[in-house]
């Protein structure tokens, strides 16, 4: 697990990713408690699957995309 200060940057930059996307589009503060949860802890993803994990996780509700 990160430190303290790594663990609120990668909180905050999550925030800030899903601050954005909620301007665009209709988005469950649930959706970011959980990106911020799973990205946060010991076993986290990283690289791609990080990514890749994190879009499927800050999906618009309204999306028909089955992916």
């Amino acid at each position: 697990l990160g430190t303290e200060p790594q663990i609120t940057k990668q909180a905050q930059e999550l925030i800030e990713q899903f601050m954005e996307k909620r301007n665009k589009g209709d988005l469950a503060t649930d959706q970011l408690l959980n990106a911020i949860y799973l990205m946060t802890r010991e076993s986290a993803p990283t690289g791609q699957e990080k990514e890749q994990l994190i879009e499927q996780l800050l999906k618009y509700l309204t999306s028909s995309e089955d992916g």
